[in-house]
């Protein structure tokens, strides 16, 4: 009986931690990072008018400018990147750790939450 409830759980948690990161991925990164890649150029477009318009750049420059203004935004792409697998990473880890003291009753509650706290973060989603 003991090894029964303990399979149980086990194949619970594997299930919640599975589900969990199937949604987390649905729900996060590479939609917004592509949202990201239209305002990326329009960022870096306006960034070297500015630039232009302020230090008159000569042709020559214009593209050494546009080079470093773009390898700024693909810098801070892969920053982004990195951040959200390691925020992805550690909201399922410590989700797992919390699921793990949850009374019955409380993992079915958690999972509503979980559930409202998803649909919550995809209407943000762009």
């Amino acid at each position: 009986m003991k090894t029964l409830k303990i399979t149980a759980c086990l194949s619970a948690l594997f299930l919640l931690g599975a589900a969990s990161g199937f949604g987390l991925s649905r729900a996060g990164i590479p939609f917004s990072l592509q949202s990201f890649a239209k305002s990326e150029t329009a960022v870096v477009d306006r960034l070297l008018n500015e630039t232009n318009q302020r230090l008159h750049l000569t042709i020559e420059q214009e593209p050494i400018a546009r080079k470093s203004y773009e390898e700024i935004a693909s810098g801070v792409r892969a920053i982004r990147q990195e951040t959200a697998v390691k925020v992805r990473e550690l909201v399922v880890q410590k989700g797992t750790d919390l699921w793990k003291v949850l009374t019955p009753e409380q993992r079915v509650e958690f999972k509503k939450l979980n559930e409202e706290r998803r649909e919550r973060w995809q209407r943000f989603q762009p």
